[in-house]
């Protein structure tokens, strides 16, 4: 299918649409895929560390099957430590405390669409919700997160 500007009428339709939309991530699902893959979108995802022991999730859908680490998409207008606060908080309702960036990643190869991946060791506090703490990697981790438990390994030595 050959691709073409939108013209002004149909911008002018685009933009009223849009404005009716919520923020990212809590846009319907049928467009999610389709707007994120129009940008490079940023994640939040969380080492959640907790007496020496890592908080994973286990998701099981359409893209993704096995343990992850806790995250989401950045929202419009949150700074980096609010955005690790709301996803321990929605994801597994920890607090946490002690946020550090300790790497990024460019997501080109993404199953999904191009993002970029920001990965914080974050120290827990509270009861999970959802998942279980693990002192070593679980076998089923899903793919993308085993560079991610690798990159996490040397700070849980510390």
């Amino acid at each position: 299918m050959k691709t073409r500007d939108l013209n002004r009428a149909e911008i002018a339709i685009l933009k009223k649409l849009l404005t009716k939309l919520r923020p990212v991530p809590q846009i319907p699902a049928e467009l999610f895929i389709l707007l994120m893959s129009k940008n490079v979108p940023v994640t939040i995802e969380l080492a959640l560390i907790n007496d020496k022991k890592i908080l994973l999730t286990y998701r099981s859908d359409h893209y993704y099957k096995g343990w992850h680490f806790p995250g989401r998409y950045m929202a419009p207008g949150e700074t980096f430590k609010e955005a690790c606060s709301n996803t321990a908080s929605q994801e597994a309702g920890l607090k946490v405390k002690k946020v550090k960036l300790i790497a990024t990643l460019n997501l080109k190869k993404n199953k999904r669409f191009h993002c970029i991946s920001l990965f914080f060791l974050c120290h827990a506090s509270g009861r999970a919700k959802e998942g279980s703490w693990f002192a070593t990697r679980p076998r089923n981790i899903i793919p993308e997160h085993k560079k991610l438990w690798s990159i996490l390994a040397p700070h849980l030595k510390k």
